[in-house]
């Protein structure tokens, strides 16, 4: 399995004193439980989970099949995590760890996963360089996490061109 991951990602991993093995235990919720448990369904158009659906084929021009499976395979873990940006974090990266071993643990190859993490902070930092900023306003965690098949005509992500406002997981095996 190929990780790699952003600064912002690191500097989380250092905040909150976790290792960057992924090796820490983390009480999973039920939720994710059935994620984790869900068939792994692979269809002509994609790879996806039996719960999230059917896979429906690109059509206009500026999607691609991988854009397709990657909005379809989304799902969020910060809603589990009671506000706190520590225990949203370590869900997020575990679940994606654990997720992207049992696709591997079936032989399936070729697949992306990805963990977008954003703290209430960050959320801050970004409205204020780009003056958005409203000192009253509040500000939650977000999250993404995802996955899709890995295609000739899909970008290599760089992280060099994305923002410092968000910790980015990238998993491919």
């Amino acid at each position: 399995m190929k990780t790699r991951y952003n600064k912002v990602f690191q500097e989380l991993l250092s905040k909150f004193n976790l290792s960057d093995n992924f090796n820490y235990d983390i009480k999973l919720p039920n939720e994710i439980l059935e994620i984790l448990n869900d068939e792994i369904i692979l269809t002509k158009n994609g790879i996806t989970l039996k719960s999230f659906g059917k896979l429906c084929k690109a059509t206009n021009d500026w999607e691609n099949q991988s854009i397709i499976e990657d909005e379809q395979n989304h799902f969020h873990v910060d809603w589990l995590a009671d506000s706190d940006s520590k225990m949203a974090f370590m869900l997020g990266a575990k679940t994606l760890i654990l997720l992207s071993l049992k696709f591997s643990e079936q032989n399936f190859s070729n697949i992306r996963f990805s963990f977008s993490f954003q703290t209430p902070e960050l959320s801050q930092e970004f409205d204020k360089l780009n003056g958005l900023y409203d000192e009253n306003e509040d500000r939650y965690i977000s999250d993404r996490l995802s996955f899709h098949s890995i295609r000739e005509t899909d970008e290599i992500v760089n992280f060099e061109n994305k923002n410092n406002f968000e910790a980015l997981l990238i998993l491919e095996i």
